[in-house]
């Protein structure tokens, strides 16, 4: 009887430690694991050259200089252009890597902290200065920024990731009743707090965004919304003409916001409107 009890103790451990080894990563382990072997292909010249600190001011700009600052993407071995670009297509819906590359530049990446185990790091990918593709902190915990995500539509090569928002923002504008118009603007209103058409149209307008994203990137918004109580509590805001396409002359910009979440459009000139996305993973 004492043997059979071994046994099955015997069986029961093994059978955990073998279910403890076949686990699968969650994604930001993943991402975290993806970004380490990527720091850690790097020669010490590169090193020298895309390592920051991680207190430095560069770390949450909108706008960020891509000259002088980060390791040259072109200047990479082929095997480390494969881990950027694997980070990329991680990161990014097939919709919005095609965006975003008809933008053109060929980027640089920068790091924030030392990438290791157990540490605080972050890790930025740019094409150009006006267009910032990957953004993501990890933290000794669980959580961390994901962001600022740039896509600011004047880039070395044809901008068209734009053309879908321009449209909806028109239509939202269109749609407002009086009320809600009188509202949107300055403090701005919630979604919920909507009319039905402008509130539907608001909705479009944030799915259409989050559209760039990829599946495992776009939960980390879809959780930071979710934490701060659903697409019904974020404020939106529009201001500005938003009459006509900004290829018409229209100029307007609006915000849709959260403590955990923040979605915008600047306008920026004519074709050109900076869109930047940020959201924080619930700790």
């Amino acid at each position: 009887m004492k043997r059979i009890l071994v046994m099955c103790i015997v069986v029961v451990l093994l059978g955990g430690a073998l279910a403890l080894s076949q686990r699968v990563p969650t994604p930001e382990e993943k991402g975290r694991a993806a970004v380490i072997k990527l720091f850690q292909s790097l020669s010490e010249p590169q090193k020298k050259v895309a390592a920051l600190a991680w207190t430095d001011n560069a770390r949450g700009a909108i706008r960020f200089p891509t000259e002088g600052t980060g390791t040259p993407i072109s200047q990479m071995s082929a095997e480390q252009k494969m881990l950027v670009d694997d980070l990329l297509r991680a990161t990014l819906s097939d919709f919005g890597l095609k965006r975003c590359q008809e933008m053109g530049g060929t980027g640089r990446v920068t790091f924030f902290g030392t990438p290791k185990d157990g540490e605080r790091f972050a890790c930025r990918i740019d094409k150009n200065n006006h267009l910032t593709l990957f953004h993501t902190e990890f933290g000794k915990e669980p959580g961390g920024e994901f962001g600022p995500i740039v896509l600011g539509a004047k880039g070395a090569g044809v901008a068209t990731v734009w053309i879908e928002e321009d449209k909806l923002a028109q239509e939202l504008a269109a749609a407002l009743t009086p009320d809600d118009a009188k509202k949107i603007k300055g403090k701005g209103i919630l979604i919920g707090e909507l009319s039905e058409k402008p509130r539907l149209q608001a909705r479009k307008l944030l799915e259409q965004r989050l559209a760039i994203f990829s599946t495992v990137s776009r939960k980390v918004a879809d959780d930071a919304i979710g934490h701060d109580g659903g697409i019904d509590k974020l404020r939106i805001v529009l201001t500005g003409d938003a009459g006509k396409s900004i290829n018409d002359g229209g100029n307007f910009s609006w915000t849709i916001t959260s403590a955990s979440f923040s979605c915008n459009w600047q306008f920026a000139g004519k074709n050109h409107p900076h869109m930047t996305l940020k959201a924080k993973r619930p700790g």
